[in-house]
């Protein structure tokens, strides 16, 4: 499976449909359609403990749906290098309303799954576990084994081509609906056709198996991602404005983010303490000597005094306590949601309540 390559694979549909495109695609949508390329389904891997593996397609359908809000809230937010400083702002607005986060995180999941099937051995595309899971060459033979036998069958399917390559010059012409009309037209009548006549009538190609893989991972992922884009761009500015919190919302929210910070250092130093006292567990885990080990703990355990500074030092005026929880959280990026808590450090009026004080 991809590793680096999931960015690759994104980046070489979002460039070209991007820069091409700028005036009417927002860079956050591109944004957001490469990081669900990158992580998607992967993100349930995290969450191994559950009883259903949402790194399954279907699953993955309703993973999604908690997860938008996440995106959503990202959305609001754009990260600068300004003045030799990395620095996280908030934009005050939602460029993605919870609707469209959810599209572009299904139409990126789609097209990491199909990466992780292409380059996966088995070549098995992972629909439903133990229910749905069929391997590239089983797609292929889908359709395959009809039969009328004869030249004059493989004759009529190239007049049939020949036919829609001049209504393609009539339907490319009109409206979205029409074209849609054209298009599911054509699928319905070429699977029709090979399923009463034969696949001679497709010259013994996969042409069942083609669509099959078009349409769910090729069509729909690139569909939604233009018609969220289309969204984006058609919105009212005033529509995606944030509420100012609350000051008892603020602090609420920091409680929050204290509390969780806390544990993270609790169990970042049980894990340490045991680097010491079990180091057998992780030279088996990790496939390192004990020397790597020790080196392992040490580390562990300045993460987790950076952690304990981070949370308690939240509630007082010290920017480096809020910068080191900030990047303790970010290091659970495979988890998705704790970010939350970094994004919501920078938020504007967060931060402004933080900086005058007022806890």
């Amino acid at each position: 499976m991809p590793f680096f390559g999931h960015f690759v694979i994104a980046m070489s549909i979002i460039i070209p449909i991007y820069y091409f495109n700028k005036e009417k695609f927002h860079y956050k949508v591109a944004v957001i359609f490469v990081l669900n390329n990158w992580i998607g389904p992967d993100s349930a891997q995290a969450y191994f403990f559950l009883p259903i593996d949402f790194h399954y397609l279907v699953p993955y359908l309703f993973w999604a749906l908690p997860m938008a809000f996440f995106y959503s809230y990202i959305s609001r937010f754009s990260i600068k290098f300004e003045k030799r400083k990395f620095r996280i702002i908030d934009d005050e607005q939602k460029v993605l309303n919870w609707r469209n986060a959810y599209l572009l995180m299904v139409s990126g999941g789609i097209l990491h799954t199909v990466a992780d099937t292409i380059f996966r051995s088995n070549l098995k595309f992972k629909f439903i576990k133990d229910v749905f899971k069929p391997t590239l060459y089983e797609i292929q033979e889908y359709g395959m084994g009809f039969g009328i036998d004869s030249g004059a069958v493989y004759l009529l399917g190239y007049l049939m081509l020949i036919f829609m390559s001049f209504l393609i010059f009539l339907f490319f012409n009109r409206n979205l609906k029409d074209m849609l009309i054209f298009y599911s037209s054509y699928i319905i009548i070429v699977i029709v056709s090979i399923l009463l006549l034969g696949d001679d009538l497709a010259g013994e190609e996969f042409d069942i198996g083609v669509i099959f893989f078009a349409l769910i991972f090729i069509f729909m992922p690139l569909f939604l991602l233009f018609y969220v884009a289309n969204s984006v761009f058609k919105q009212d500015p005033e529509s995606i404005k944030t509420k100012i919190l609350t000051e008892k919302q603020i602090k609420r929210g920091l409680l929050i983010i204290s509390i969780f910070t806390l544990l993270i250092s609790g169990v970042l130093i049980t894990w340490g303490v045991l680097c010491f006292t079990n180091s057998v567990i992780f030279e088996e885990f990790f496939k390192v000597n004990e020397n790597g080990v020790l080196f392992l703990g040490i580390f562990v355990l300045l993460l987790a005094i950076c952690a304990l500074y981070g949370g308690v030092g939240i509630f007082f005026k010290q920017k480096s306590a809020r910068i080191i929880t900030a990047l303790i959280l970010s290091f659970l990026l495979l988890f998705i949601y704790p970010l939350y808590a970094v994004f919501y450090l920078y938020q504007e009026d967060v931060r402004s309540f933080y900086d005058n004080k007022k806890i």
